[in-house]
């Protein structure tokens, strides 16, 4: 019976010891990534690397029309969709529309949801591509929003659950994007916010906590299939007993 046990450990260890090793890999890996790079600091710490960055201009049009353009740039990887919320100052401004953009355009026909949301004073905007289409990396201007000022001469425009998607057999959020947050000065034309807004960032660090937990899972796993494993060899090994003592 020992000898089965120390088997079922044997291939317990088998099974864990690519894991750790991928862990271990992929944190030698980071390391020396990070020794090749230049860090960027943000609300979400220290990002080694980014896929990507949405940003923003503004333009006084006539008539106190206010034009605020959503762009992309550096996309580092194939893009199916884009959806955001752009929170603004609802006592100063009011919105009136959007107009596409030619960023996803250069791979389809995308479908767009845009609306409103006066609670929230935040526009909430979605375009997607199809599956068939063909998805663009770099960037373009992603879309035109467009609106009435009312008062003041700031206006501070800010990102939230920001989402860049790809698709890779199922769709995928792209991680690391950095979404810039904007302000508009009517004398001074434009001014870089400086904050980031709500972006998905995928630190190295909950990469190693995952291999971990696969660990704990397989650790886990193995209890009570070893446990039955030892029950059946038992009961298994009474029965042949029996069958040679008659």
């Amino acid at each position: 019976m020992k000898k089965v046990f120390r088997i079922i450990v044997s291939l317990f260890f088998v099974t864990i010891y690519p894991c750790t090793s991928m862990a271990y890999d992929f944190s030698a890996d980071t390391v020396n990534s990070d020794e090749s790079t230049t860090d960027e600091t943000s609300d979400f710490g220290e990002i080694a690397q980014q896929n990507g960055t949405m940003y923003m201009q503004g333009e006084k049009l006539d008539g106190d029309i206010l034009q605020i353009s959503i762009l992309a740039k550096d996309m580092t990887t194939p893009v199916l969709g884009i959806a955001f919320h752009l929170k603004y100052e609802k006592d100063k401004l009011a919105f009136l529309k959007y107009d596409p953009g030619n960023f996803l355009e250069i791979g389809g026909d995308p479908f767009y949801l845009v609306k409103n949301d006066e609670k929230t004073n935040e526009v909430i905007f979605g375009e997607t591509l199809r599956r068939d289409d063909s998805f663009p990396l770099g960037g373009e201007k992603v879309t035109d929003v467009y609106f009435q000022i009312l008062s003041g001469d700031k206006f501070s425009f800010e990102f939230k659950n920001g989402i860049v998607s790809t698709l890779d057999t199922i769709r995928q959020d792209i991680d690391l994007i950095a979404w810039e947050n904007f302000m508009f000065d009517k004398n001074a034309k434009t001014i870089a916010d400086g904050s980031i807004g709500e972006a998905s960032v995928l630190a190295s660090s909950s990469q190693n906590w995952s291999f971990v937990w696969t660990a704990v899972i397989i650790l886990f796993s193995a209890i009570p299939i070893s446990y039955l494993i030892i029950s059946y060899i038992k009961k298994h090994s009474g029965m042949k007993k029996i069958m040679g003592i008659s």
